[in-house]
């Protein structure tokens, strides 16, 4: 499992391809609350930018330390993994891993 250290009020980005059953699955545990999202790589766009964007999966309101989900994506090519640190104050320890 990676280890990563995301800086308050950062993010850290995962690509990965969208496998064929379209089943994944995806465990973080953070000594901070995140924010996570499970998107298509061009909807970052609008993340980046502050506007409404569009996602599949993951956990916003409220943040947590540990999320769990096991989706399956309406769609094929690659799927993006974000998990957000909102904290103004406090850099956060997460490890995390994906499943297909």
């Amino acid at each position: 499992m990676p280890t990563e250290i995301i800086e308050r009020d950062h993010f850290l980005r995962a690509k990965y391809q969208v496998p064929k059953s379209r089943i994944i699955e995806f465990d973080i545990k953070a000594d901070e609350p995140l924010k996570t999202y499970v998107m298509r790589p061009q909807d970052i766009d609008g993340f980046l930018k502050g506007e409404p964007f569009r996602y599949f999966g993951g956990f916003q309101d409220p943040p947590k330390k540990h999320h769990n989900q096991e989706l399956i994506l309406p769609f094929s090519g690659d799927w993006v993994l974000l998990i957000v640190n909102p904290s103004k104050e406090n850099d956060a320890k997460v490890t995390y891993h994906v499943y297909f």
